[in-house]
């Protein structure tokens, strides 16, 4: 699982949006990656990271940002370059992706082409890991609006390079009375997610 805040489970034990200290409501236990990881008697590994994107991170003044995701993706130990992380380690199945909201959910934005672009390099490294693990690409339908269209056309383009095992799955907006510090998805949302995700890999995979 590779991904944003939503995976770190962010804020999802506040009951509103507005919380005096973030720590005591993060929990990535009810987040939605690990409640799919359980819904499918899986094992994980997760990593995520609060605020980071494809190429732009959350509130960054630049269109694309020096120290985005991918950057981090291989290290042991995401500050120390020198901790490179060995993939034969530990091979999965599947691989989650939730990652883009931050590159549009504030202005000004990344630019759309270089994210596709980016999203594309990423999914060419994952799967030089993984050569055998289907991607699942995991995006809101809805706000912020480029991300689940973008994805979606980087979807295709994998298609059209040959890798058929990676597919877009979409969730509906969380709703406003289950958002919790800073509008992300309390418990309930992020149950919600889960049982979309679910029942997309079930029906792909036939797990």
């Amino acid at each position: 699982m590779i991904g944003d805040s939503y995976l770190c489970g962010y804020g999802v034990e506040a009951l509103s949006i507005k919380c005096d200290n973030l720590r005591p409501y993060e929990n990535a236990e009810k987040a939605f990656g690990i409640l799919v990881a359980q819904d499918l008697q899986a094992e994980y590994h997760l990593e995520s990271f609060s605020g980071k994107g494809v190429v732009r991170n959350w509130a960054d003044p630049k269109t694309k940002s020096i120290d985005p995701f991918p950057t981090l993706y291989d290290r042991v130990v995401c500050r120390d370059l020198k901790t490179i992380w060995d993939f034969t380690k530990w091979t999965p199945n599947l691989v989650i992706i939730h990652l883009g909201f931050n590159d549009f959910s504030s202005p000004p934005g990344a630019d759309r082409k270089e994210f596709g672009q980016g999203y594309v390099a990423f999914l060419k490294h994952i799967r030089e890991k993984y050569p055998k693990a289907f991607i699942f690409c995991i995006a809101p339908d809805g706000w912020p609006a480029p991300l689940a269209t973008t994805v979606d056309e980087v979807v295709e383009k994998r298609h059209s390079a040959g890798d058929n095992n990676v597919q877009l799955i979409t969730y509906p907006p969380v709703a406003p009375d289950e958002m919790g510090c800073d509008s992300h998805p309390n418990a309930i949302a992020q149950r919600k997610i889960a049982d979309v995700v679910t029942a997309a890999i079930k029906t792909t995979l036939d797990w």
